[in-house]
């Protein structure tokens, strides 16, 4: 038996949970460095970087309630609740846990489930989430990118690239690494995502305006977040004394503003605007492969396509100047219902992994 929304956990969990047919599988990253156990690539957020810009905090960070029921950073663990069978079968089928079919037992095709969103009032953040000790996080998971299918509000990098199904996942005893001496220069045989898409969700109010720019929003070359260059160890990520916190050491501090992250910025060719919404968002990583088991990231680049604007038809109450503006840009209206409202919040998360 298998859960694939949700939606139902409460009453699968109690139908099924004194009848001990649960399977834990836990999973750790094994091919970002092969000097260090699970070490895996982390995504930096640099407090100063949110201010200087006028950017709008995430709504996947991790938020947990403290004794006095205020916002706090979630320093134990995090709960996802996904919802995608293609992702869940491969991995059980890798771990000999069942044979993956194509169909239902009735011969119907399975049809994704609908997302589910979290409550605005519960996961948007203000200055006051960094606290007084630090003004920066590490996180294992690619922030901004909420809602996704089969990753919930947290795509955790190594299960994304080691673990998906439609990624080229190459054995470590077959790796080709590359040979910068080589006159060559034969390109590596190794690990890849390409056009590898996940149905994400808008989980911002894209209908109206924010008194901050939201990520979808931020133009051409800004910077919104920076990607450790070497995959960094659990004990360097975790705290040793009580200055440190999760995510926030001293090793994690010495890494800022030094050739040892990666820059992920919005690209050249198209960049966000006011009162408008990419519906596909490509996030380009490209590698160097050391050696058979370690990987050096180079290069991090964000692209937005297919944008449309979020205000109504004039004959609806829309600004006629700000259509006006879109359409120089050749940004029309999003697709919309009898009633000028926008159909979906969905969009389309492409990943372009590759050495």
């Amino acid at each position: 038996v298998e859960l694939l929304h949700g939606a139902y956990y409460l009453d699968f969990e109690k139908y099924f949970g004194s009848r001990d047919k649960s399977t834990l599988r836990i999973h750790a990253p094994q091919k970002f460095s092969e000097h260090s156990e699970h070490a895996t690539w982390l995504t930096v957020l640099d407090k100063s970087a949110f201010e200087k810009r006028g950017l709008e905090l995430p709504l996947n960070l991790p938020v947990g309630i403290n004794e006095g029921g205020n916002k706090d950073i979630e320093d134990r663990f995090f709960v996802n609740i996904p919802r995608n069978k293609t992702i869940a079968n491969h991995i059980l089928a890798k771990e000999n846990f069942l044979e993956v079919i194509d169909y239902d037992d009735d011969g119907r095709s399975w049809l994704p489930l609908p997302a589910i969103r979290d409550p605005i009032e519960s996961i948007r953040l203000n200055e006051e989430w960094w606290g007084q000790k630090h003004d920066f996080i590490a996180l294992p998971y690619i922030p901004f990118f909420s809602n996704c299918d089969g990753y919930d509000s947290h795509v955790f990098l190594g299960r994304l690239l080691e673990d998906h199904p439609d990624c080229l996942s190459v054995p470590l005893n077959k790796v080709e690494s590359t040979n910068e001496f080589s006159f060559t220069r034969k390109e590596p045989y190794s690990d890849r995502c390409q056009d590898l898409i996940l149905q994400c969700t808008y989980e911002e109010e894209i209908r109206g305006s924010s008194e901050k720019f939201r990520w979808f929003e931020a133009s051409s070359g800004s910077n919104l977040f920076h990607i450790t260059r070497d995959a960094v160890t659990i004990a360097a990520f975790v705290p040793s004394n009580e200055v440190e916190d999760w995510g926030r050491t001293m090793f994690l501090d010495k890494m800022r503003n030094s050739y040892d992250l990666i820059p992920v910025s919005i690209g050249d060719e198209m960049g966000g605007f006011l009162n408008a919404i990419p519906r596909v968002v490509e996030l380009e990583l490209k590698y160097y492969q050391i050696s058979s088991g370690t990987k050096r990231l180079v290069e991090a680049a964000i692209y937005f396509h297919d944008l449309c604007t979020t205000q109504k038809q004039d004959y609806f109450g829309g600004s006629a100047k700000i259509l006006d503006d879109m359409k120089e840009r050749d940004i029309l209206p999003c697709e919309s219902d009898i009633n000028g409202a926008i159909k979906s919040d969905n969009y389309e998360l492409i990943i372009q992994y590759y050495p």
